[in-house]
Parts: C-alpha cells; structure tokens; sequence
C-alpha cells in the first residue's frame, strides 16, 4: 500500500531530520539522496536550484530545502508537513537534553563523541559539495564564477552575502546578456 504523499514527505523529512547530524550542509547528501535518488521528487538540476535559492533566502539551508520540497510537491500542506517534521526531532532533542547536558560539556566522554563526530560532519559537508559539483555543467562561465568566489571567500575573506550577489550579477551578464 503506498502512503498519502503529505505522510510520505513527513515521513522521509523525519527520518532525515531524526539521522542526520552537523547542520545544514551536513544534511545535504541526505536530502538530495531521499528526493532525488529514492523518490525521484526532484531532478538534479532542480535540486541544484534549491541549493541556489536555499542559500539567499534566511533560515537555515535544510530546512529551506525542505519547505520547498515539500511545496512543490504537496502545497502549503506538503510545505508545513516536511518543514516541521525536519525539525521536530531537532527541537526535542535540544529542548530536553541541552539543559542536561550542559553540566558535563567538560566530561572527556562527551568531548570524546563531539570529536568522533567532526570528521564525519566533514566527510558529509564534503560529499555534498562533490556530488553537487558533479551537477553542474562546467562551462568557462561557470568555472570562472566558481574559482572567482572561491578565491574571494578563502583568499580576500569576502562576505558570502557579497560573493552570492557578484556570482549572481555574473551569472546574469555571462548567461543572460553574453549567451
């Protein structure tokens, strides 16, 4: 029997929200292999465009991802079921444990779990930055605005905010008014 796709987006949004750790770039790799890979609710390329708007728009990028799946695929309602089940786990958690935990955040065994989990935070961050890198269709323009930001960011120590508007001013002249 195949679920009502409302509860099947709430319930792919909750298992991604209840599995994932590290943040919003963390969750990527998950996120696009549920709707992309498994549910085949988005292509690629619309994923790719959702990282594009997530990353202007505030709030953070996975659950801009989400809201937006889930609009796109079920409305407002589908929009409200994938943004709070990405979140309600998160929120719980936070809610029942912090006040707990803040006691012993000196304790070598909770410092020694924090640490297992940087690299595997890293590892997803990286995933996600390779799997969307493989996405895009590397022309001249595309290459040049990309090693334009990356040096700003890194090299000049631009703010992002400032390095999105440039690479988006870019991208218009390169392939609005230069196609």
């Amino acid at each position: 029997m195949k679920l009502p796709l409302i509860l099947q987006m709430a319930l792919t949004f909750f298992k991604i929200g209840s599995f994932s750790f590290g943040g919003g770039y963390a969750i990527l790799p998950v996120i696009r292999h549920e709707v992309v890979g498994i549910h085949h609710w988005l292509t690629d390329r619309e994923f790719l465009n959702i990282l594009s708007i997530s990353q202007v728009t505030p709030g953070p990028v996975a659950i801009n991802t989400s809201t937006y799946v889930g609009y796109k695929m079920g409305g407002i309602l589908g929009s409200a079921a994938a943004t709070v089940a990405v979140v309600v786990t998160c929120i719980t958690l936070s809610v029942l444990l912090a006040g707990r935990l803040y006691p012993y955040r000196e304790h070598h065994l909770l410092r020694s779990v924090f640490s297992a989990l940087r690299p595997i935070v890293i590892a997803l961050i990286l995933s996600a930055a390779v799997s969307t890198g493989l996405t895009v269709e590397w022309d001249w323009r595309a290459t040049l605005i990309g090693a334009i930001a990356f040096a700003l960011l890194t090299r000049f120590k631009v703010k992002v905010v400032w390095v999105m508007g440039l690479s988006g001013v870019m991208g218009a002249v390169f392939y609005g008014v230069l196609a």
